[in-house]
């Protein structure tokens, strides 16, 4: 019985042990598209060429989803001067739940799921000449 219970802890402790709280509850798919966040993206004025870390994405208006790792998004249109803007993270409350489950903080941390994108981002863009 002693032994049944051992390997049933084992086993339970080898499955969870690549799980973080905030990367299962944020979680939107599978492989590369898991724990990005749903962004909506918009401009003054509308029609702006988006680069998130110097790849092309869209034009705003946009919703997308936005990795947590990613670092700055460029905003450029003709006629306008380019403005270039930290992409905003929130801290991920999720990650609370990790004083259960100590192994889950490494796993949020490598696969940046302690911090989320905020939910909505607007820039304005400045007229040339001006």
């Amino acid at each position: 019985m002693r032994r049944s219970i051992t390997v049933a802890a084992a086993m339970a402790a080898v499955i969870c042990a690549g799980f973080g709280c905030a990367t299962i509850a944020r979680s939107t798919g599978i492989g590369d598209s898991a724990g990005l966040d749903l962004v909506a993206i918009t401009s003054t004025p509308a029609c702006a060429t988006v680069h998130i870390d110097g790849a092309q994405v869209g034009v705003t208006p946009l919703t997308m989803k936005v990795s947590p790792r990613a670092k700055s998004m460029t905003f450029s249109k003709d006629g306008h001067y380019a403005v270039t803007i930290p992409i905003p993270k929130d801290w991920n409350v999720w990650t609370i739940a990790n004083v259960i489950w100590i192994p889950g903080v490494v796993v949020d941390a490598v696969t940046g799921n302690v911090r989320k994108v905020r939910g909505t981002i607007s820039v304005n863009l400045p007229k040339t000449g001006q």
